[in-house]
Parts: structure tokens; C-alpha cells; sequence
């Protein structure tokens, strides 16, 4: 995996300068349902990914949430029996499209991309 924790919490705290602690873990949770109701295998794992990616930059407000979220996608992952070599390449390659995105904050403190650069 090209991308590590600590390069997506720079990413993350570079490109969401106004982010709160509150909308980051609000963003997860919205993930986290989106894996829930995820119906193949592929939506899966990008959904995990984008679990991930959020708990990375969660980092910057709160080490042990962030660590606790990890474990979250961790468990998740293995429950679905998500292959570790597919996650990390999909982690790699949202985090690419990410990195070009251009992002708005939302009324709830979370944050979208724009259309445009898509899943």
C-alpha cells in the first residue's frame, strides 16, 4: 500500500482545513452505513476504504477514536471476509482521486466532492 495513515492525516488536515472533530465523525458514520447496506463485494471494499481514509484524518482531533475506528474497519472487514490485498489497492486508488478532488463542507460539518472525479 502506497498511501499510509500519516499520508492521508497530512492529506486530510491540508484539504479539510475547517474540519471538526464532530463532522469527521459524522463522515465515518456515514460511511460505516454505506458499507452496512453496500450489496457487492466491490462496494464493499471501497466503502471500507472510505472508512478508513476518514478514520486517518480523524487522527489530527483524537489518536484513540481514530485507532478504535481502524479496529472498526479491521473487524468489519474480516466479518465480510474482505481480501486485505484488494482494500489496500482500493485505499490507493481512491486516495489518488481524492487527492484531485475538489471537496465542499456540508451544513453537518462533513465534507463531499464535487462531481467530476468519480468512484
Amino acid at each position: 500500500m502506497k498511501e499510509t495513515i500519516l499520508s492521508i492525516a497530512k492529506w486530510h488536515e491540508e484539504t479539510f482545513t475547517e474540519a471538526t472533530y464532530d463532522g469527521q465523525r459524522a463522515k465515518f458514520w456515514e460511511e460505516l452505513q454505506e458499507f452496512d447496506t453496500a450489496k457487492s463485494y466491490r462496494d464493499m471494499v471501497e466503502e471500507l476504504a472510505d472508512m478508513f481514509i476518514v478514520a486517518c484524518g480523524i487522527i489530527r482531533f483524537d489518536t484513540v477514536e481514530a485507532m478504535a475506528q481502524i479496529a472498526c474497519v479491521r473487524e468489519r472487514g474480516n466479518a465480510k471476509m474482505i481480501l486485505w490485498a484488494d482494500f489496500e489497492t482500493i485505499v490507493d486508488v481512491k486516495m489518488e482521486k481524492n487527492r484531485k478532488r475538489v471537496w465542499n463542507k456540508t451544513g453537518n460539518g462533513t465534507y463531499h466532492h464535487e462531481n467530476g472525479i468519480e468512484d
